[in-house]
């Protein structure tokens, strides 16, 4: 086995030929692949400072010395497949440069005395399509149009017409490709090769490649940043909540969505875009980590009053807005906001996710609307205006008269600490004598039933049971050490009345407890959260958002679109119909395997009342219909606005594919 580092461009140029081997799986880069390489390659091309771009390894089993050296590629495949087909786009599109007569071709063909032959073989399925592409023949067949090789092939095309690269720039980036070579003798056994580079080991943390990348940027400085900087953040941090705080901090800093497994790329897009020095990066990332270790661990926190405000959000157990509060405590301390905002910031923000747990939203759509949330964050009016203005059926906020309906029956108890939140905050109104640590949260009527219980309530306890059991009329705080469980009424009352709990007062003249007196309870219970949560003002004064998710499926009449967001990724549309095409395309490239299922099974027309197909192979029962990537037509017949909206919600339905709903597509109206 010999192992060497390769400009990519310098490996495709030599005189032999690579052939996938049958057993390996078609080529399959998807789009955002593909775009991220044709990037990749600009941003090395105009960056003097980047001297190599790594992008993998390539193992190769090493063929005879015949005419033809044939390489067999086991693996790499991805790679050197996308480069030729990136490098033959190139070469279609500007074929008079000297760098795509110089080192193009050369890396495509190999010229022999019989003609050319291409330099890539690929297994049977996408060679067909690569073979018509190298030779310039354009007569595709179905099956071609399907391969990933005809696809990606277009879309290096699409991309060269679009941002039309200055081809210095492209050539220069090309250039900088640089793989790891691995080549076996025949008599070695490739597979274990394979598996041994691939096995799993300590793979680095997004964390690890952040101060890697800002302590080999300064080698003379190293031990001193490392020291004056990234020691004091790992200190104020703990190694288990870096990449969490990294997330955060670029949430913050690019107001954008942020995956874990992108929190390094998008870092090393907030230093080049703010031309920052490895010091400058890491005295503001200093800076947050001990705004972060205020609330996360509550040291060093001076102010108690914030202290208790971000306390109350922290119990509600939805860590999505960390970033929220880390943004507000930076601004605090660099008195960009007064402290009377930042209260009454995190008293709305408490208000907002108390009616959201009563009712038990899913949490799901937070992450999409917090960057919007930290661009408001100069003053709480502007922050009201936006968190009060959310719509979609899980962001919108709660009003009083949705909620107080909700309280007489809603599960309050299984929702974490909502329960013990809830009843902890009423008692604070009546009394600040008890400490919250000091007490529980009671059923009164029981969950284990027992036979006095039964007699006592013959004809209620099922219904009690089964519809007011966890509700916030049947719940109360006793002290950690008693022991009430399934105990008669008049038991627990003794020991209600006995305890120091303000709350526990209102049974002082209740002789049974039955239905009528917990839904009397629970109106109480219910007065008291409304004038604790108090329902904002401009609730019903604000203008309908111009932003709404798909699954709103808001009426629309009269009103069009500008753009929609889908896969962190906004689209401009000239119309409903537009946005409908668009959105199916980007769904299909995304969900390719699963969409092209239900396309075989007929999934998408079981809609028993659909005379024709909205998505078929078949376009000759369609009067007006629209190709998508070459693999179906979709029914864009008398489309109106609601049908385009209904129908994208139904196949994503149809789809269901788990975290994607049409709580991931926002639509923007002009």
């Amino acid at each position: 086995m010999e192992a060497r580092t390769s400009k990519l461009l310098e490996y495709l140029e030599t005189d032999s030929i690579n052939k996938i081997p049958v057993y390996q799986r078609n080529y399959s880069w998807k789009k955002e692949q593909c775009e991220q390489l044709f990037n990749d390659i600009l941003h090395a091309g105009e960056n003097e400072n980047i001297e190599l771009h790594f992008i993998g390894s390539v193992i190769i089993v090493k063929g005879g010395d015949g005419i033809d050296t044939i390489h067999s590629v086991v693996d790499g495949q991805q790679r050197i497949t996308t480069t030729t087909l990136l490098l033959k786009a190139i070469f279609d599109h500007e074929t008079s440069d000297d760098f795509v007569q110089g080192f193009v071709e050369p890396s495509l063909l190999k010229k022999t005395r019989r003609g050319n032959k291409n330099k890539l073989v690929l297994n049977k399925n996408d060679n067909s399509a690569l073979i018509k592409i190298l030779n310039n023949q354009n007569e595709f067949l179905e099956n071609d149009k399907k391969t990933k090789v005809f696809k990606n092939y277009q879309i290096f095309k699409n991309l060269l017409n679009l941002k039309k690269p200055d081809f210095e720039i492209l050539e220069k980036g090309l250039k900088k490709l640089m793989v790891v070579v691995i080549t076996l003798q025949q008599n070695e056994n490739p597979q274990l090769i394979f598996e041994a580079l691939n096995s799993t080991g300590m793979k680095l943390t997004q964390a690890d490649l952040i101060r890697n990348h800002l302590l080999m940027r300064e080698v003379e400085r190293q031990n001193e940043l490392y020291e004056k900087y990234w020691y004091q953040i790992e200190q104020n941090l703990t190694n288990d909540h870096i990449e969490s705080f990294a997330k955060s901090f670029l949430i913050i800093k690019l107001s954008e969505l942020i995956k874990e497994t992108e929190i390094y790329s998008h870092f090393k897009t907030y230093i080049e875009k703010n031309k920052l020095s490895s010091e400058e990066a890491l005295q503001e990332l200093l800076f947050y980590s001990k705004e972060y270790q205020k609330f996360m661990f509550k040291i060093n926190f001076k102010d108690d009053d914030l202290k208790l405000a971000i306390e109350r959000i922290m119990a509600t157990g939805k860590e999505v807005f960390v970033t929220i509060m880390l943004e507000l405590c930076a601004k605090f301390e660099r008195d960009e906001i007064s402290k009377n905002d930042v209260l009454k910031v995190l008293a709305l923000l408490e208000n907002y996710l108390i009616r959201h747990a009563i009712l038990r939203f899913s949490s799901n759509a937070y992450n999409k609307f917090v960057p919007t949330i930290i661009k408001n964050l100069d003053s709480y009016e502007k922050f009201e205006r936006k968190l009060v203005g959310l719509q979609g059926k899980n962001l919108v906020f709660v009003p009083d008269r949705v909620l107080r309906n909700e309280l007489k029956n809603a599960d309050i108890y299984n929702t974490k600490h909502l329960a013990k939140t809830i009843l902890y905050r009423i008692e604070q109104t009546l009394s600040k004598e008890v400490v919250k640590d000091d007490v529980n949260v009671e059923h009164i009527f029981p969950q284990t039933v027992s036979t006095k219980w039964k007699k006592a309530l013959p004809e209620e306890w099922k219904e009690i049971k089964n519809d007011y059991l966890h509700s916030i009329g049947n719940l109360t705080l006793t002290g950690l050490n008693s022991e009430l469980s399934n105990k008669i009424f008049s038991q627990k009352k003794e020991v209600f009345l006995e305890s120091n709990i303000s709350l526990n007062k209102y049974f002082k003249n209740i002789r049974n407890w039955d239905k009528e007196e917990i839904e009397k309870r629970a109106d109480v219970l219910t007065s008291n959260i409304l004038e604790i949560w108090k329902e904002p003002k401009l609730l019903n004064q604000l203008e309908i958002e111009k932003e709404f998710f798909l699954s709103d499926q808001r009426v629309i009449t009269g009103q069009r679109p500008e753009s929609f967001e889908i896969f962190e990724q906004a689209i401009d549309v000239k119309d409903w119909k537009n946005l409908y095409i668009l959105a199916v395309t980007e769904i299909y490239n995304k969900y390719e395997e699963s969409f092209n299922k239900h396309i075989d099974n007929n999934g998408f027309n079981k809609n028993s009342r659909r005379k024709v197909s909205i998505i078929s192979k078949d376009k000759e029962e369609m009067k007006e219909f629209q190709e998508i990537e070459y693999t179906f037509y979709l029914n864009t017949y008398k489309l109106s606005p609601k049908q385009a909206l209904s129908k994208l919600s139904e196949i994503i339905e149809v789809l269901n594919i788990e975290d994607f709903s049409d709580d991931d597509i926002l639509i923007t109206l002009k």
